[in-house]
């Protein structure tokens, strides 16, 4: 009885065991991507204020906070690292699990649709990308003014030691942060969110929709021990650059049923 008592549990620490091997594998095989999309400047002073802030955008998804992304799973473009057509190559061929778009630079709205200027001569629809991914995010901060006439490219943290009283919380590993990062994206549905730093006929102000966004997630990772979703920021957002009394936008989010984790705990 003894000896079957043993083979019993080992047979059941196996199946346990396999199961979830089989659970972390399926997390560990999800494929996420981060393609930060840095457009046209106008002189020297505009491109430094544009790389300043994409690289601000790229330490944010790599943090504990933003999903521990690897190097390998953030892509930087300008117009400097890729042509157009060798954009819109990369990521035609993009197949990933998570996908996170963020475009930052020149705008505007042409027919109803939204334009971003990717070089001088080149202006493009963001929504014409051609990829697959399940679960997507897409950050535009742009201008959304009326335009007509324009030639459009068709393509088909520091941790604290001691919080709430004295009480220790260990800070959250990478690998950890990664497990948690995946898990979350099983509790909600496929599909698109899209977060348009400003309403139509607006002008989008210095990248302030992108700071707001990224400061208030870092902070909720500090502040929060659960994960926060966008739908959960982005009325904290929207009410910040809404009552500005100069520069005002009104940010705005489309969904469908849908969500997407933003910001993750630091610490345990």
């Amino acid at each position: 009885m003894y000896v079957f008592g043993i083979i019993t549990d080992f047979q059941y620490f196996c199946k346990r065991f396999k199961s979830m091997s089989m659970s972390q594998a399926i997390i560990k095989k999800k494929e996420r991507r981060v393609i930060i999309i840095q457009g046209y400047s106008k002189d020297d002073q505009e491109y430094n204020i544009f790389s300043a802030t994409r690289m601000s955008v790229a330490r944010y998804f790599a943090s504990i906070t933003g999903g521990a992304f690897d190097n390998n799973e953030i892509i930087q473009i300008t117009n400097t690292t890729h042509t157009l057509n060798k954009l819109n190559d990369e990521i035609d061929n993009l197949t990933v699990d998570i996908a996170i778009f963020v475009f930052m630079g020149h705008g505007a709205i042409q027919d109803g649709k939204q334009l971003f200027q990717f070089s001088e001569d080149e202006i493009f629809y963001p929504g014409q990308f051609n990829y697959k991914a399940p679960k997507t995010l897409v950050l535009v901060d742009s201008c959304r003014v009326p335009i007509s006439g324009c030639r459009v490219e068709s393509l088909s943290k520091i941790i604290p030691s001691f919080i709430d009283g004295g009480k220790f919380r260990r800070p959250i590993t990478r690998a950890e942060a990664k497990s948690i990062y995946n898990n979350a994206f099983t509790t909600i549905a496929d599909g698109m969110t899209i977060c348009f730093s400003c309403s139509e006929n607006e002008s989008a102000y210095g990248f302030q929709f992108l700071y707001s966004l990224l400061h208030k997630s870092l902070k909720m990772g500090v502040e929060s021990n659960k994960v926060t979703f966008i739908s959960d920021l982005f009325p904290e957002i929207h009410k910040e650059l809404s009552n500005k009394n100069k520069y005002s936008q009104n940010p705005i989010m489309v969904y469908n049923n849908t969500d997407f984790p933003i910001a993750l705990p630091i610490y345990k």
